[in-house]
């Protein structure tokens, strides 16, 4: 076990608790809310808008880090 903790890098790390942040900071927040993003209005509890705001910041990071690897 200990092995596996020695290969994770800090920036993984670093990754791993900003995402356990980003997820307490969506759970906490339980309100309804309304977003309108370029003219198309959703309603919704924020804890859910949150984290599909958050699931698509992942994906794009998960695609842009892709695409800058296969440049190099």
């Amino acid at each position: 076990m200990s092995d596996l903790f020695k290969k994770i890098t800090p920036a993984q790390w670093l990754g791993a608790v900003i995402a356990v942040l980003a997820l307490i900071f969506v759970l906490t927040n339980r309100q309804h809310t309304s977003v309108t993003i370029y003219g198309l209005g959703v309603e919704g509890p924020t804890w859910l808008i949150l984290l599909v705001v958050l699931l698509i910041g992942w994906v794009t990071g998960i695609l842009m880090g892709r695409s800058r690897y296969r440049h190099k």
